[in-house]
């Protein structure tokens, strides 16, 4: 049987009437081979492809949030800290003055008195000269 096969193609020439058909028939099933399998294959990969950076962005777009409110928390801490610290620096400043103020008045009530009981002191010692003797200055005695 191969033998008879082999027989009826060397009946044939290379250029003759079939050799067309053959081709034809080649490039027709290239085409259903690109057109059945190959691209539909390749849409497919595609899609997993474009799911897959999908997901990846979304992933990293919750990271990125995430680390966005990290931060505002830990900016809004530290300005809550540091608020803190300047209050009470400025508590500490605002002491400070009352006590300067309290001794500040303490030293100038203290003058004041001083020099009250060294005016009424002149005073008595003015008014007993003068009661002495009227006709006499009080540093001739």
């Amino acid at each position: 049987m191969l033998g008879l096969a082999i027989l009826a193609l060397e009946g044939q020439t290379a250029l003759g009437g079939d050799a067309g058909w053959v081709g034809a028939g080649l490039l027709g099933a290239v085409l259903a081979w690109l057109l059945l399998k190959h691209l539909p294959a390749k849409d497919a990969q595609i899609q997993t492809f474009m799911s897959m950076k999908d997901g990846q962005i979304e992933r990293m777009q919750e990271i990125k949030n995430k680390q966005i409110e990290l931060l505002v928390n830990a900016s809004t801490t530290q300005q809550e800290m540091m608020h803190r610290e300047n209050q009470a620096a400025l508590n500490r400043v605002v002491q400070h003055c009352e006590e300067e103020m309290a001794s500040v008045h303490n030293s100038v009530q203290k003058e004041v008195q001083q020099l009250t009981a060294a005016i009424l002191l002149l005073k008595d010692q003015l008014l007993r000269a003068n009661n002495q003797s009227p006709n006499q200055s009080p540093g001739r005695g």
